[in-house]
């Protein structure tokens, strides 16, 4: 078995809070907040939850990992309930590599909006970190059901189920993200490795070769390189 998955650091999903203007994808707030300051004859938390969501999600960007979950814990103190919060809350702690409770916060995301998406996604990912791989499949399994037009979803459930040895569904979710995304490097590579595992010789050398093409033309020097191994192993059966 050689099936190693092309994998670059890790993938989080961040989701928007409420905001008073239109959401959209991957949007940042501007807005800044001073985490510090509290009610002064209450004690009680002067500003509102989504002005320590939108500082947090900064924090994120910054990739101030530790001040963004200082930020999405104060605005879970005034918010329990915001499924989005806790998702990034995750986020920022499976970054800091606290994986349990990156995990515990994803589940509380989901529970709280069985309808996010990203809180799957992102719960299929830090439990695949935590080699709990049937929970990781049922997670982005979830994900695809709810975003079947997000790639990245179907890519990283095409590595889990090959983790698994379940090369034929891994196969599936693979030509799944390159219908999705015809330029998913990383899907070409790993749909041939999987084609290989399963006996398909020449079907793993075409989408090798796609694999290594890619990534060159996005300048991607060492996986081509690393890609065109794999091609080289994988031919070397067609002629023997």
């Amino acid at each position: 078995m050689f099936l190693l998955p092309i994998i670059l650091g890790i993938v989080c999903q961040v989701a928007l809070g409420s905001w008073s203007g239109p959401e959209l994808p991957g949007a940042i707030s501007n807005q800044t907040t001073d985490l510090s300051k509290v009610g002064a004859s209450t004690g009680q938390l002067s500003q509102q939850p989504t002005d320590f969501a939108a500082e947090g999600k900064r924090l994120l960007e910054q990739q101030d990992w530790a001040g963004a979950e200082a930020a999405f814990r104060k605005a879970l103190l005034i918010n329990r309930q915001d499924a989005k919060t806790q998702n990034n809350l995750g986020n920022a702690l499976a970054q800091q590599g606290k994986l349990v409770e990156a995990i515990a916060a994803f589940r509380q995301a989901t529970q709280l909006d069985p309808s996010l998406s990203a809180a799957y996604y992102n719960l299929g990912y830090a439990l695949a970190q935590q080699k709990d791989l049937d929970a990781s499949v049922v997670a982005f399994q979830q994900a695809a059901k709810l975003s079947p037009r997000d790639a990245d979803t179907h890519y990283f459930l095409g590595v889990v189920l090959g983790q698994q040895g379940r090369y034929g569904e891994a196969i599936a979710a693979y030509r799944r993200t390159i219908e999705l995304d015809p330029d998913y490097a990383e899907a070409y590579g790993n749909l041939g490795l999987a084609l290989a595992e399963t006996g398909r010789i020449q079907e793993a050398s075409a989408a090798l070769t796609n694999a290594r093409d890619y990534f060159n033309r996005q300048g991607r020097s060492q996986d081509a390189a690393r890609a065109e191994q794999y091609l080289q192993r994988i031919q070397s059966q067609l002629s023997e």
